[in-house]
Formats: C-alpha cells, structure tokens, sequence
C-alpha cells in the first residue's frame, strides 16, 4: 500500500490508500493547497493510533465505515464502506499498523 496524491479537475488535492487488490481503503478530503496534503498524511499517519484519531460509523442503509480524525478535531479522510462491522474493525486494526511506515507518491 502507497499513499497517492492526486488531483482533480478543479486543481484540488487529494490523497488515497488503496490495498494490493486497488480497492480503496482511505479518501481525503479536498485541499487547495499542495502542502496541506503533505501535511493531512502526516496527520493520519500520527492519529491513526490514538485513541481520537478514529471514529467509526454506519450509514442508515447498514453500511459500516470510519473517518480518521486529526488533533485539531477535524475530519482528515473517510474509508471505504464495508457491509459488517468485524470486516470494518479488522481494517482499522491493519491500517494502525502500516499506515505509520507507507510511502508518498504523486500521480
């Protein structure tokens, strides 16, 4: 996993952690500027781990997901959704332990 910067017709930035498969795990919010990005993977890389740094959540049709939480409060990225809780939990877990050491590239 490689988390990718990316941006979007509208010159916002993005970032993306897809698994092997190219399923994607992890989508951020946009952001104007290029250093903001920089800074929101070190971020989650940093808060992932904490106890505030994640919330999880379900939509109203039972779809299950979680957001990454910054410091600051502030909604950093949201998952992908997933259709049970456990699949949703192991997710969590795995992304607290590699998150910290992946890679940056731009695309």
């Amino acid at each position: 996993m490689i988390f990718e910067i990316y941006t979007d017709q509208s010159n916002e930035y993005f970032f993306r952690l897809a698994d092997e498969n190219g399923d994607l795990l992890l989508l951020s919010e946009a952001y104007k500027e290029k250093e903001k990005i920089f800074d929101a993977i070190n971020s989650v890389k940093k808060n992932v781990r904490t106890p505030t740094g994640i919330a999880k959540d379900e939509t109203e049709e039972g779809d299950y997901f979680f957001l990454v939480i910054g410091s600051d409060g502030r909604i950093i990225c949201k998952s992908a959704m997933f259709y049970s809780t456990a699949n949703r939990d192991k997710w969590i877990n795995d992304i607290q332990q590699i998150v910290p050491q992946l890679e940056v590239i731009e695309i």
